[in-house]
């Protein structure tokens, strides 16, 4: 699981990955020219969705809707002039404005935290604290 927090300016992830029940340092958010992609949920899901999106989204290549609905995997897409959400369609969520916002099981603690006056970083450091799924640091990247 993961937690991404946006604050209008600044994307950030925790790195926390869980294989066979260990908990590990990985990626959760990659820079790919103009756009920044966040991974929640199961990685490697994320992963196939991200592939997919880099690949020009071809409807063919789209991959399988994750059986458990409540695992949230999903990709978020951050540039300059939009954000928007993924979730094995081929139709994002786009987010308008430089509103915050979060992802993951850790969004409900980053999103209050940022409402107390936290930016992006310190509101998944927040999450890591206080969500077991959540952990093993922090990464982020200015969106300018």
């Amino acid at each position: 699981m993961s937690v991404i927090a946006w604050d209008g300016h600044i994307i950030a992830a925790d790195r926390q990955i869980t294989v066979g029940g260990n908990c590990m340092t990985g990626h959760k958010i990659f820079k790919h020219g103009d756009v920044i992609i966040g991974a929640v949920g199961t990685l490697t899901k994320a992963l196939g969705l991200k592939r997919w999106y880099l690949g020009g989204m071809k409807t063919e290549e789209l991959p399988e809707k994750n059986e458990d609905a409540s695992e949230g995997t999903s990709i978020i897409v951050v540039s300059k002039k939009f954000i928007r959400h993924y979730y094995f369609d081929l139709d994002p969520v786009e987010i308008v404005g430089k509103q915050r916002c979060a992802w993951g099981c850790g969004k409900d603690l980053a999103l209050g935290a940022m409402e107390m006056g936290a930016d992006a970083i310190e509101a998944v450091k927040v999450a890591c604290k206080y969500d077991v799924n959540c952990g093993m640091g922090v990464e982020w990247f200015k969106v300018r």
